[in-house]
């Protein structure tokens, strides 16, 4: 008797702490070390699992519900005091796109000019999966407004979005995207791997629409635009998703 009471209470305390077990799981995938292993082999590309920028971003979409999309602006980020760290990855990004000539010296200027405003001016930001923000309003005196910095990133310093907005467009200068552009991008980004991208030409595409391009092998969209600065952002969409978006935008054939 007294050794089914004992094999009882063992089965009774395995069942008590299988949930601290696979919440302690889960914590560590959504800090990100292990994060990449997460996705199922049927779900995405040997090659999309092996790219940490493809695996994080379509785990936080489609498996764990927390979507790095659009403005990144989710309820899924949690906004902090700046920190150094942040500043310095986004200073290395800025000058990784001029030397790769996506930035002209004055737009490199402008960008950096921004981004060390300082403290008061600027906030970093945190989500589940490893992923970090940084954002910056630096206002202006003439012409009056604000110049708007934003930089997602993977914690191991891999890119996920910028968006540049100046407050005075004519001294940021042109800056248009053109394919050339993107697939100068996607070799700064680490994605110029994936051989399948393929450029979406959107009906009716203004300057502002800019360009986009989408790879079904690291199920990633790509987009950048031009408005009042400079603005590029990556997207997880499997191929049904961007096959959806692509009839709904009225893509050119």
């Amino acid at each position: 008797m007294k050794a089914k009471i004992t094999a009882y209470c063992a089965a009774l305390l395995a069942l008590l702490v299988l949930p601290f077990g696979v919440l302690a799981a889960w914590d560590k995938l959504l800090l990100g070390r292990d994060f990449p292993q997460a996705v199922p082999a049927d779900t995405l590309s040997d090659a999309g699992r092996s790219n940490a920028t493809a695996c994080t971003l379509y785990n936080c979409a489609h498996i764990f519900g927390a979507p790095a999309v659009g403005d990144y602006l989710t309820d899924s980020w949690t906004t902090t005091e700046a920190d150094s760290a942040d500043l310095a990855q986004l200073t290395s990004f800025l000058t990784d796109l001029h030397k790769a000539g996506l930035l002209d010296a004055a737009q490199l200027r402008l960008c950096l000019n921004a981004a060390n405003a300082g403290p008061d001016a600027a906030h970093s930001l945190t989500a589940p999966c490893g992923l970090r923000g940084y954002s910056v309003q630096l206002l202006r005196d003439e012409p009056y407004g604000y110049d708007t910095l934003q930089f997602y990133y993977l914690e191991n310093g891999s890119p996920l979005s910028l968006r540049f907005y100046a407050a005075d467009p004519q001294a940021f200068g042109s800056c248009t995207p053109d394919d050339a552009f993107v697939q100068t991008l996607l070799q700064v980004l680490g994605l110029d791997s994936f051989a399948d991208w393929q450029p979406a030409a959107w009906r009716g595409r203004t300057p502002a629409t800019g360009v986009a391009a989408y790879s079904a092998e690291a199920q990633l969209y790509l987009s950048v635009t031009e408005l009042e600065g400079i603005s590029f952002s990556l997207t997880s969409l499997t191929p049904q998703d961007f096959a959806a978006l692509y009839q709904e935008q009225e893509v050119l054939p």
